[in-house]
């Protein structure tokens, strides 16, 4: 499933990792509502592609960050990223 994420996502832009058991996490630099339904097209599209997962058995939920909550977030993920917050 995280590989079908990193696919549909932005290398050097977007961030996507496991966020425990069968849960992942994926944050959208720079982009708006449009920049999220591509985000989640393309993820489906490589669901579809692969007949061991169905697209029924995942459910997300789409987040926005204020600004103080995205400079908390910066200052928790800064080190994973090699010190390049974006």
């Amino acid at each position: 499933m995280v590989a079908k994420l990193l696919d549909s996502t932005r290398k050097n832009y977007d961030l996507v990792g496991n966020y425990g058991g069968h849960r992942a996490i994926i944050l959208l630099t720079n982009t708006n509502q449009s920049g999220v339904e591509v985000v989640l097209d393309r993820f489906y599209k490589k669901i579809a592609e692969d007949r061991s997962l169905k697209p029924e058995l995942f459910d997300i939920t789409v987040n926005e960050l204020a600004i103080d909550e995205w400079e908390q977030f910066e200052k928790v993920i800064s080190p994973l990223r090699g010190g390049k917050a974006v």
